[in-house]
């Protein structure tokens, strides 16, 4: 292992001791640069890189903890060890040091284990501030998504709560102002014309300019303002930082520049209403004096908002239509159908027996039928079964035609509709009773919008914070718990809250043999003997492929891949696979595979999924190896220090018999007595040493 250290000293002396400790220092060797005074060793710190830093703290030039505290503030990431005596030791740590040393502490094996502790403590403190950082960044992710969700929802229940469209965009506009903008306008077209519906400030002093606006420059098609370019080119404009130059290319006049700076623009977003190719109008958020600025992510909620409100005004607007064309049924039938069938969203008529009289394309092509296989009559089974938001199967009596024709008026219930195909679809659906002059109800009238994309991608958003919550639990048990199996164990949890199974397991992989340490989904076959299981990959391809490319595999059916499989140790069979790789660097080191009794089950997103948890396995396996290295050392240290101490000891013990084996000698003449005393005693002596040897 090579280090670099900047060593400050100066003492010759001391110098010389550590030199020539460091110099003999085993696995270890030691690019030394020598200062010793405090000002060349920060120049140096700020010039150049090193793993360490060791230093005296009585320097020419700086002494004592202030010399400490100059090097942290120079090389905050550089790990320190300090030669002081015990007074200093513990200010020392508590200011920053990483290890303290006395002048008498300079063994070799002693300072290649501190450089060493001191570098690999940093190092790990390090990893785990960037696995911190990572983990705090898709937590506020995650924060950011559930608030965009939560305005989502609750812009939503605006819109879903009548068909009144100028009242419920000037209470969607309200919500708007001023959680996100300063002020809001919302213009839409009626009868080809650009009309201002909505036009609210959070400052009541300047909405009264914004209304001066309006009626001194409305918009017209002609004009250079953004709404009609964006009503033009169907695409939103995004100025995150607006200036006065901007401002005056986008005004009619001199002063019409200067009322919009008055009321103030400083960023700017302005999206489109668009149903299907048709612009119905434009929402424009402002923000003015907040000190506030539009960001992508706040474009991407604003056009998510438009595409509901736009499908509000649009259903508003078909129902309005579909009221006023039932009230004049009779003279022109002919006339209401060509309106109904060249609708966006699907209509459905009904009579008081409920049966459904007409629907127009975009009905049928919701249920993906033909009206000419209908002659007899159209029955309600064509739309398959409806559930709730909540999954419960609506009954019959709650079906919106059903409750038209009781008199209520449904508005934007939102179904979920299972074909006989078993495909899904998502509807907004609005019904109304049908009444004749004298109020009496002759059948009932539903409009059918489609908003299976909206949705989806709800549920894409909800997938994508249950993989992140995943991802993050996983990563919390990483950085908790240096237990291999308890990880991975929570690695076999979180996969099946985002990727479903019938059976799943770890696999290490080693010397061409891969052997299940972990295991879900056997049942009542014995855990014990799947978990003594080595298996040659030579008789299992799919693993042996993972092995040679390093890639996911997905198998669709096993059947077609390789025969009728099953493992016989098992008894169970299988019909589709998806498995992992597990590696550091470019070595496979195991691998993580999911199977189902079901054929074509496993998908590219469950595969992208998998690699991320093999990769937070592969961390947890490469953390348990080390580990255990570091426990091996430990004891090896162990083992060589009572060598050492039993080594002193009876080398003392043979000295104190060899003193007093010639003090005998020389009294031999003179007291016998006493020499044959002193032999006894030296016997026991050797007895106790031959004692402590065993």
């Amino acid at each position: 292992m090579d280090m670099r250290v900047l060593f400050l000293e100066n003492d010759p002396d001391t110098l010389h001791l550590f030199q020539d400790s460091l110099a003999g220092a085993q696995n270890l060797w030691v690019d030394l640069k020598i200062v010793s005074r405090l000002s060349d060793g920060l120049d140096y710190l700020a010039r150049e890189n090193f793993d360490a830093v060791l230093v005296d703290l009585t320097l020419p030039d700086s002494e004592g903890l202030e010399t400490l505290e100059k090097i942290r503030a120079q090389a905050p990431g550089v790990p320190i060890i300090v030669l002081a005596d015990d007074n200093l030791r513990k200010q020392a740590l508590h200011v920053g040091a990483c290890d303290c040393l006395t002048r008498e502490q300079h063994d070799g094996q002693l300072l290649t284990r501190v450089l060493k502790y001191a570098v690999d403590s940093y190092q790990a403190e390090e990893k785990y501030n960037r696995l911190l950082l990572r983990e705090q960044a898709a937590r506020a992710d995650a924060e950011a998504a559930q608030r965009r969700l939560s305005f989502l929802s609750e812009a939503g229940a605006i819109l879903t709560k009548s068909l009144d469209y100028p009242t419920v965009l000037s209470t969607l506009a309200q919500l708007l102002v001023p959680v996100l903008a300063d002020y809001c306008i919302i213009d839409v077209i009626e009868n080809g014309q650009i009309q201002r519906v909505v036009a609210v400030h959070a400052d009541p002093a300047k909405e009264t300019l914004l209304h001066e606006l309006q009626h001194r420059y409305p918009p017209d098609w002609d004009s250079p303002q953004p709404i009609v370019q964006v009503l033009r080119g169907k695409t939103p404009i995004f100025w995150p930082e607006m200036t006065p130059e901007m401002i005056d290319a986008h005004s009619r006049t001199a002063e019409h520049s200067a009322l919009m700076q008055q009321i103030g623009v400083e960023s700017v977003i302005l999206v489109p209403l668009i149903v299907g190719e048709q612009v119905l109008g434009g929402i424009n958020l402002i923000y003015s004096d907040s000190g506030r600025r539009y960001t992508p992510d706040d474009l991407s909620l604003l056009q998510t908002l438009a595409q509901r409100a736009a499908l509000m005004i649009d259903n508003a607007r078909l129902y309005q239509q579909a009221q006023h064309t039932l009230h004049i049924m009779t003279e022109q039938r002919n006339l209401l159908e060509t309106v109904l069938t060249q609708a966006a969203a699907g209509v459905v008529v009904c009579d008081t027996q409920g049966r459904q009289m007409f629907l127009n394309s975009a009905a049928w092509e919701m249920v993906r039928e033909k009206p000419e296989h209908f002659a007899s009559g159209i029955p309600m089974s064509i739309w398959g079964h409806a559930y709730t938001t909540d999954n419960q199967l609506l009954k019959a009596r709650d079906w919106p035609l059903t409750v038209a024709l009781h008199g209520q008026n449904v508005d934007a219930q939102q179904l979920r509709m299972i074909r006989a195909d078993g495909s899904r679809y998502d509807v907004l659906i609005s019904a109304t009773p049908l009444k004749n002059e004298d109020l009496e109800i002759i059948g009932a009238v539903a409009t059918f919008i489609d908003i299976s994309d909206v949705v989806q991608t709800e549920m894409q958003e909800r997938e994508q914070r249950l993989l992140a919550e995943a991802l993050r639990d996983t990563a919390t048990a990483l950085n908790s718990t240096l237990d291999l199996s308890e990880v991975l164990d929570r690695i076999l949890d979180n996969i099946e809250r985002v990727v479903p199974y019938d059976t799943a397991e770890i696999l290490l992989f080693e010397n061409q043999i891969a052997r299940i340490v972990r295991c879900r989904g056997y049942g009542e076959i014995d855990t014990d003997h799947i978990l003594s299981l080595r298996l040659p990959v030579s008789d299992m391809p799919y693993l042996g492929y993972m092995a040679e490319t390093r890639q996911p595999l997905l198998i669709s059916d096993l059947n077609l891949y390789f025969g009728q499989f099953h493992r016989q140790d098992f008894q169970q069979a299988w019909r589709s696979y998806a498995g992992v790789p597990i590696h550091v660097k470019n070595e496979v080191i195991g691998f993580i595979s999911l199977s189902s009794t079901a054929p074509q089950f496993f998908t590219p997103v469950h595969a992208d999924r998998l690699q991320a948890f093999a990769e937070q396995a592969a961390i947890a396996i490469q953390n348990a190896r080390l580990h255990q290295q570091e426990q091996a050392l430990a004891a090896l240290q162990e083992r060589q220090r009572l060598a050492r101490d039993l080594h002193d000891g009876v080398s003392q013990t043979l000295f104190s018999a060899t003193v007093m084996l010639e003090a005998l000698l020389r009294q031999y003449d003179r007291d016998p007595e006493r020499v044959r005393r002193g032999l006894t005693e030296l016997h026991q002596l050797t007895r106790g040493a031959l004692a402590e040897m065993r």
